[in-house]
């Protein structure tokens, strides 16, 4: 059965809108009429609402991250059941959605609304901890509505829940402690109290020495196992300076106080030193670990599943499919490899993977399923695989994990340098005071590693990697391989994938108001036919209907009829949803009831806003911006023009060798969301891929971008920029800053107090001058 109905005109659709939506803060296309950008904003919205949790708009910042993928992002709970912290009012999940002291506030309000428990939430690290009564707190409804709210939870991974800047936490909080107080102590002398004679001065140094010790012991540790550990292996690192200032610092001033001479105890010196070294350490240890704990709580595609039913089922990497084996496809998820439809039914697939086009085909029983098709109807498909995923056409695309570093070879290489200039400036101080004054040659030799421990790096370098990061995640960008924003510098051309990157995954109501005009019984019935099948016009309208908070009816009964549509059958009568999709781009949507049209709905693809201006904000930059898609002329042409990109700079029909080959013509950046993008995106000097994609391209991919906007692609070079700004900046200023201060110190003229001044204050020079090139 079929129900026909003309296409409606595909509407224009400008790149942004006045209006800004009412869940994010971001531009909303004029195409939507609800004030809203995406039905995900739209669903939270209303049940944050219902839930009298407005006040989450008086503390959202002004803008967050539109819930494009709010679909497609519910993870199942499956797992808690046989959870052993279920059962004992203990669990300690990961929790992926958190964006800003809003969402904290949201998820403990949803917590306490039964008052029956306690949790913690750390939002830096993506972390929730539960501990509640099993017999009165149902844990599962709670985990169920974060879900609705759009945060995904699941078990922490075996290592993930481990926090290993916490032990870096406490070292830095004993040892700030301990600075305070010898500051304190030192403070009266340098501001002119006689050093001589005194219970109480004794009494003050004996303290400052105890506490120093305690400092030494417990936060030096830290560097001086790693400058052993770099010894062995012959590393040149900063840790080695780092460690033999602490000791030899910490040994005169030993020294010192056990002949009475305190104008040469560096005390307060040695305490302001490892306290600032220890916030550094701590600050790039945080970083690394919150970019860790959202790379473990994404769906990596590389480890994979699949159902075999040979003997028994089971779960099997694809990597293991072998030829021959009988497989159990889900819907929605992919075949590993080339594969024969089993059974008697025609069931639906798509090829987005392979050809980044969405564009469903029906396969009969006994024909042949390609590898990286997905599954769109309702109900599971039994395979039989023709090849092994080894040799199928899916592995052959898969790109492969690379590693880069994490600075630029030639700041590492100064780096170095820097070391060694060091340790032989203070070994010639000693050597040449010698044999004048052994008490000032070691005097020269500690103020020597003292002044140049490279404190205000240790701060600066990863100050200016945190503030890079949480630039780019306000505009919805996640770093996944290290050394992104410094190979960056090396691109020249930007190449775009059309179809699921500059536009959206799913389709869009061209028009929302159809829905909200249709009678109580004819939106349960278009829910009804809509959600009983994966057909990419059928998920359209059943997010947004879901989203207007319109629930599933469980009183019919719905038959997916592959290549036409979904027969659904109520107490109101026989409904019929019928769809289609166009090769322009356009598709469509009829309802009917007992053969009378009732509503007919048309769909396009939403392509992110700010295309032109970011375009021309690359140009200025001095990149070149190109279009590569296996999409047909016409379509392509249409993007290009969307874009105010020119013919030569569009290139359609591209296989995927053709896309590599255009990437490998010059350093380029590449985006793409397809399989046929991962030949291209493995030759880009940087890959990305969008987040709402959960595929081997996102996996491997260098970052991945959650937003409706491409304005974030220039902002990406922006920061790129800044970072590189920040970075040189502070290794020059070291540089000058040092080779002054050496001077000063082999001259014999620097003091423990030119120390304690000169310290602090260069760290907090470097410190300021990258927060305002990062902030910018």
């Amino acid at each position: 059965m079929s129900l026909t109905a003309q296409a409606p005109p595909l509407p224009v659709r400008p790149s942004a809108g006045a209006a800004v939506c009412l869940h994010c803060g971001n531009a909303v296309p004029r195409s939507r009429g609800d004030g809203y950008c995406c039905a995900g904003c739209l669903a939270v919205h209303r049940l944050l609402s219902e839930a009298g949790l407005d006040g989450y708009y008086q503390l959202r910042p002004r803008h967050i991250r539109p819930l494009l993928d709010y679909f497609e992002r519910r993870a199942s709970l499956d797992w808690l059941d046989a959870h052993p912290g279920a059962q004992a009012g203990q669990l300690n999940l990961a929790v992926e959605g958190i964006q800003c002291a809003a969402c904290v506030w949201a998820i403990d309000k949803l917590a306490r609304r039964d008052g029956l428990v306690r949790l913690g939430v750390n939002s830096a690290l993506g972390q929730l901890s539960l501990r509640f009564d099993p017999e009165r707190f149902d844990v599962r409804g709670y985990l169920e509505t974060l879900a609705d709210f759009g945060y995904r939870v699941r078990p922490s991974e075996d290592g993930a829940g481990a926090d290993p800047s916490r032990g870096l936490l406490l070292r830095l909080g004993v040892c700030a402690a301990i600075t305070l107080n010898t500051m304190s102590f030192s403070l009266p002398f340098y501001l002119g109290l006689s050093e001589a004679g005194g219970d109480l001065q004794a009494w003050l140094r004996g303290l400052s020495l105890v506490l120093t010790t305690v400092a030494v012991g417990y936060g030096g540790s830290y560097f001086f196992g790693r400058a052993w550990r770099a010894l062995r292996h012959g590393i040149a690192h900063f840790d080695i300076p780092v460690a033999i200032g602490l000791a030899a610092a910490y040994a005169g001033s030993l020294w010192a106080f056990a002949h009475g001479r305190a104008d040469a105890m560096y005390l307060d010196s040695v305490n302001v030193f490892l306290t600032f070294m220890l916030l550094g350490r701590f600050l790039q240890e945080r970083t690394l670990l919150a970019n860790r704990r959202r790379l473990l709580t994404s769906d990596a595609f590389s480890h994979a599943t699949v159902t075999a039913l040979d003997p028994q089922p089971r779960e099997v990497p694809w990597a293991k499919v072998g030829a021959g084996q009988r497989l159990l496809l889900q819907p929605g998820s992919l075949c590993p490899a080339e594969a024969r439809l089993d059974g008697d039914r025609t069931l639906e697939f798509d090829l987005a993977s392979l050809t980044g086009e969405r564009q469903p085909s029906a396969v009969g029983a006994g024909d042949t399923v390609r590898a990286g098709a997905r599954l769109l109807s309702r109900a599971p498909a039994r395979v039989t695989t023709l090849r092994g995923f080894d040799a199928s056409a899916l592995a052959a695309l898969l790109p492969q994990e690379r590693g880069h570093e994490d600075l630029p070879v030639l700041w590492r290489w100064s780096v170095k340098v820097y070391v060694f200039v060091v340790l032989i400036a203070a070994t010639a101080g000693l050597i040449g005071w010698w044999p004048h004054d052994p008490q000032r040659a070691a005097q020269v030799f500690i103020s020597v590693l003292v002044v140049t421990c490279p404190c205000g790096l240790g701060i600066a370098v990863p100050l200016a990697r945190t503030l890079a990061d949480q630039r780019l995640a306000r505009s919805g960008v996640t770093l996944r391989q290290p050394g992104v924003l410094d190979r960056l510098r090396a691109v020249r051309q930007v190449w775009l994938d059309k179809t699921g990157t500059l536009t959206l995954a799913d389709l869009e109501l061209a028009d929302g108001r159809q829905l909200d005009a249709l009678a109580t019984g004819e939106r349960r019935a278009l829910m009804g036919a809509a959600g009983a099948s994966r057909h990419p016009v059928s998920r359209a309208l059943y997010h947004e209907l879901a989203a207007r908070g319109e629930p599933y009816p469980d009183d019919g009964a719905a038959e997916e009829i592959p290549g036409e549509g979904v027969r659904y059958v109520d107490a109101a009568g026989t409904w019929f949803l019928g769809r289609s999709m166009h090769a322009d781009g356009r598709a469509w949507a009829a309802l009917g009831r007992n053969g009378l049209a009732v509503a007919t709905f048309g769909l396009v693809e939403r392509v992110l806003m700010d295309g032109p201006q970011s375009v021309q904000r690359l140009r200025d930059l001095g990149l070149g911006v190109g279009l590569l898609s296996g999409d047909r002329s016409s379509r392509v042409d249409d993007m290009a023009r969307g874009l105010g990109l020119t013919p030569d700079e569009a290139r359609a029909a591209c296989s995927p060798q053709d896309k590599a080959d255009r990437v490998a013509d010059r350093p380029s950046l590449m985006l793409g969301d397809g399989l046929n993008d991962a030949p291209a995106l493995g030759l880009a000097v940087v890959s990305g891929s969008p987040a709402w994609e959960r595929s081997a391209v996102a996996d491997q991919s260098d970052l991945s971008f959650a937003s409706g906007s491409l304005a974030w692609l220039p902002e990406l070079f922006d920061t790129a920029r800044a970072l590189h700004r920040a970075l040189w900046g502070n290794l020059i200023f070291a540089w000058s800053y040092n080779i002054v201060l050496v001077g000063l110190a082999l001259s014999g003229r620097f003091s423990p107090l030119l120390c304690a001044l000169t310290m602090p204050t260069s760290s907090l020079i470097v410190s300021a001058a990258t927060t305002r090139a990062l902030r910018r």
